[in-house]
Order: C-alpha cells, then structure tokens, then sequence
C-alpha cells in the first residue's frame, strides 16, 4: 500500500503563537509561526477573514488617520491625508467632501470622541473640534478683571492687567456702547501696572463695560476623554526621544468645567493641571492615559502612574496610589480590553489587572510567547522617526475578539475568543496599514 508522506497533520495548536520557545521542542499547544489564522469556536483554525473594498479613493491623498462620528445628522467618516486636509464622506466613502487645509503634514493626528463632538490634535496645530457640521477652534473667553477699563481711541484702550496676557495676534472681545467687537492685538506696553493695547478692528467706541480674551490649551499631542472632563499632555509633534527641553512634560492638563470642551481654564484663566514629576524618581515624559475602574493610569516612557478617584479639582478626591517601573516606547500602544489595559514595552506585552486581594492594579505578563517578536518590532519602531510617528495602531476586531497592534510594519493579533487564547501574525493589507477605524456597525 502506497503512504503519502508528503502531509503531516497535526491538531492546530490552541495557545497560537511561540517564538520565544525553542522551535525543535515546541509543545503542540503552541505554533512557531502562525500567520493570518485564528481559532474558531470549535478550536480548529481558520483562515483570517479576506478585505472588502469599502467606499472610493480620494484622489492624489493618502489618509493617514481615519476616525467615525455619529451626530445628529447621522453616521460620518472622517479622514485626515498626509496632504494636511480633513474630509468627510456620508455614504460610507462613497463621495468625499473637503472639510479643512492646512494642518501639519508630519505630526501624527489624536483624537477623542467627547460631549457630542469630535475633538482632534497634533501637537503643532491648534486643537479643534467637529460637530458634525462646523470645524472650530477650541477656546473660551476669559474676562479681564483688572480694574480701570479706559477707552481711548476706536483702536486702543487701556487697563489694569498682565503684560503676557496681550501678545500681538491675540483675539479680543471688547463690549462698547456700539455692541461686542472682535479685534487683534497689535501691541501693549505697560507703564506701571496700566497696560496700553493697540489693535486692529472697527466698531469700538466709548463706554467700554467689557474686555475679554480668547484663550486657547497648549497645542496638545494627545488627548482623552474620562470622568467627564478632557484631559490633554505633550507639545510639540510626538517623537521616539523624551524631550528634554519640554518643562510642562510631565504635566497632565485637565479642563475645569465638566462635559465642555473649551473650559480648560478657570476664571482668572489659569489653566488646570497635575504634575506627574512629583511621583517620578527620574525625569519622565506622559504620552499615554487609561482608565481601569475607579483607577485613572498615566503611562510614561519609563513608568506608570496609578491614582484613585474622579475629580483633580478636589483636594483628596484624586490621589496618587503607586508608580510601577516599567514605561511604554509610544502612547498609540495601549488598549482597553474586557478585564485588563494591554499596553507595549520595549521587551513585550503587559497588562494592568486588578487583585482582588488588594483591590489594586498590578503588572501581569500577556506576551511573553512573543517578547522576542515585540522587542524585535519595537527596536524598529524607534529607529525610525518616520514609523514612529505613522506605523503604530492598535485596534479591536468584537465581533471575532480580538485586538490587534501594528508595529513598524508587524500586525500582531491577540485572540480572545473560541477555545485558543493566544498570538498569531497579520500579514498582506495588514502589514502596509496606514489607518484603522472601527466604523458604528461594528
């Protein structure tokens, strides 16, 4: 009888993935190379589900970050190109339409989705918000309280105030007997404690009741939405190097009225913030932020900060923990999932988990079958300044359960669901990805 020895078959393994293990003593719950599979329920495995083109190319753009949106108008798909511009498409990207030009075409686009609105930042750019409907400017009017408000020409006024408040450029709302106007500064200078501002604009008259300011955040880097307030770190584009000439790097600022996205500061116009650094042994740098039950987590480069509570702006309601030594290469590398934050360091996966002993959030291991992938993947990563600030995602799949992590090149996909539990490799589309979005189906 003639054998075929051509074919071995063997159970697919349900641990997926090992290549820190030695491949010539592999156990069979394990795989040296597991590349576009997953486990179905049934624990064999299946091939990965294949692409389906969704909507047109926008011509001569390449989008770089993807983001949904539901309003009041309906569903919306928001896309960012490497050009600078913002479009938005209604069909599913059918038909696309020019929303806004002229933001930076190297720094990498954050964004959050907070109190109805689409709120996005790149650490160069002015952070701004989308409603759907209008891009605006994120800011507020700070009253001046300075005492002896004096009109003196339809372009000049003076008063009672802080040298560095009225920078040339900035935008006042002055309130005369003619009605509210917007000006711009030209000029102020002081003599004493009486500031005299010069600005262009037309209408202002006698009988100046009000003077206010428009105030902007710092032009953050990252953003993210929790306990009902906007909480934002990091100027400047991100890089793969801590930055050192940066005072405010470990800064976490916060706005100070609840579900508003433009009241970062408070009434005096001071903005509102926590300094990490007081919690750090060495010099650190925020880039990240999650939230596990009751604890608020601040990733660093080198460290993890974890603090209780809900309000910074009550003494003791917000309080530091603990700091865990070990530090995240980029904030795009943290996920939430069911029960855990998952999140990169520079030699493999960890999550943060709660002990039920304790009741507090400790380090556990999630990719030590990979490590020598992920630290692989990572020494890449930040070799490269280019990858480091357009090939990083991470992503989530629900409907199959599982979450996956671009790198450089390198998908990584961690499966929840059926009876494997494990890692396994996206290659193909997955391995050039320049966005990712999960839409509002799902």
């Amino acid at each position: 009888m003639k054998r075929n020895l051509s074919h071995v078959l063997v159970p697919f393994p349900p641990r997926l993935m090992s290549s820190s293990r030695n491949a010539a003593n592999m156990p069979l719950d394990f795989g040296r190379e597991i590349r576009n599979m997953i486990s179905s329920m049934s624990g064999a495995g299946t091939k990965r589900n294949g692409f389906t083109k969704y909507g047109v190319h926008i011509e001569n753009e390449t989008i770089r970050t993807l983001m949904p949106y539901i309003g009041t108008a309906g569903a919306q798909l928001i896309a960012f190109t490497a050009s600078g511009k913002l479009f938005k498409s209604e069909d599913e990207g059918i038909t696309w339409q020019l929303l806004t030009v002229g933001l930076s075409t190297t720094a990498r686009l954050r964004w959050t989705h907070f109190a109805g609105k689409l709120i996005m930042c790149n650490g160069e750019d002015n952070v701004i918000s989308w409603n759907g409907a209008v891009i605006d400017l994120v800011s507020q009017w700070i009253e001046e309280k300075g005492a002896d408000l004096t009109y003196i020409s339809s372009t000049s006024l003076s008063v009672k105030g802080l040298l560095s408040d009225y920078p040339a450029g900035k935008i006042l709302r002055v309130t005369s007997n003619s009605g509210e106007h917007l000006v711009e500064v030209v000029s102020c200078t002081q003599e004493g404690d009486v500031l005299t501002i010069t600005f262009i604009g037309v209408g202002v008259t006698e009988g100046i009741t009000k003077l206010e300011r428009r105030e902007k955040p710092p032009k953050f880097n990252m953003i993210y939405a929790a306990h009902d307030r906007l909480w934002g770190f990091g100027t400047g584009a991100i890089s793969s190097e801590q930055k050192a000439d940066n005072a405010d790097k470990s800064f976490v600022f916060y706005t100070n009225g609840l579900n508003d996205e433009n009241a970062w500061r408070d009434d005096e116009g001071s903005l509102q913030y926590i300094n990490l650094s007081d919690k750090s042994p060495v010099l650190d740098e925020v880039i990240s932020m999650a939230v596990k039950d009751n604890f608020t987590l601040f990733f660093m480069r080198n460290h993890i900060q974890v603090w209780a509570g809900y309000d910074p702006s009550i003494i003791g309601d917000m309080s530091w923990q603990k700091s865990i030594p070990v530090g995240i290469p980029h904030g795009d590398l943290v996920a939430t999932m069911p029960n855990d934050i998952a999140f990169f360091t520079r030699y493999g996966v960890r999550t943060l988990s709660r002990v039920l002993q304790t009741e507090q959030l400790d380090v556990s291991d999630l990719g030590s079958e990979l490590d020598p992938s992920f630290a692989a993947a990572v020494g890449k990563l930040m070799a490269d300044e280019s990858m480091y600030q357009q090939h990083v995602h991470s992503f989530i799949q629900p409907s199959q359960g599982w979450y996956g992590f671009h790198i450089a090149g390198e998908t990584f996909i961690f499966q929840m669901s059926g009876v494997a539990q494990g890692w396994t490799v996206f290659d193909g589309l997955f391995a050039n990805m320049n966005a990712s979005c999960v839409l509002a189906n799902g």
